[in-house]
């Protein structure tokens, strides 16, 4: 049995928050969001054409579209850098600030064991066997057992001892299907 006491912070959420967003099964969220945005960059760009003919009265030449076409990548890339975490951010500090989601920084007492996950705080008092799991994803800080496709138990590393990590990779090993282990599921 394993027990813990976690508080979560802002910075958890926002790191459970980013490591969705950067998850697997958001590839193709991801994929469309690059596209848009290099379209939108393109499309901008695109105003570029008829101003240098309204000013030069010459038309566009392959230096000038290969020009343009590098500055929309050069654009999309910076926006992406410069939005995703920052907006991120955003939504978390948004969230925390809904008094309905008071609960989500309220310390909370996990008890891990064979029967599955008891979570205890100051308002509440829920049990999770283990088929309750439907994806585990793990970063270097956190791991995250998915009840839902974006509700999640957020277990930050760092309250573990050695052995209760140990102890939790077995109980997940013993309990936790090797398809919703890998996210296949």
């Amino acid at each position: 049995m394993i027990q813990l006491t976690i508080e979560l912070t802002e910075e958890d959420l926002f790191n459970y928050n980013y490591s969705f967003w950067a998850s697997p099964e958001n590839k193709k969220y991801r994929f469309n969001f690059w596209v848009k945005t290099f379209i939108y960059a393109c499309g901008g760009a695109v105003f570029v054409i008829p101003i240098k003919y309204l000013l030069t009265d010459q038309l566009m030449n392959e230096k000038d579209l290969l020009f343009i076409l590098s500055f929309c990548i050069l654009l999309t890339l910076t926006y992406m850098f410069s939005y995703i975490k920052p907006s991120i951010r955003n939504k978390v500090r948004n969230m925390l600030k809904d008094p309905r989601n008071s609960n989500l920084l309220n310390k909370t007492d996990l008890i891990i064991d064979a029967s599955g996950i008891t979570a205890t705080d100051s308002v509440s008092k829920l049990h999770y066997r283990w088929n309750a799991i439907t994806r585990k994803n793990e970063s270097s800080d956190y791991i995250f057992l998915f009840l839902n496709s974006a509700q999640a138990l957020i277990i930050p590393k760092k309250l573990l001892l050695p052995d209760q990590l140990k102890l939790l990779e077995t109980l997940l090993n013993q309990h936790i299907s090797l398809s919703i282990q890998l996210g296949e599921k």
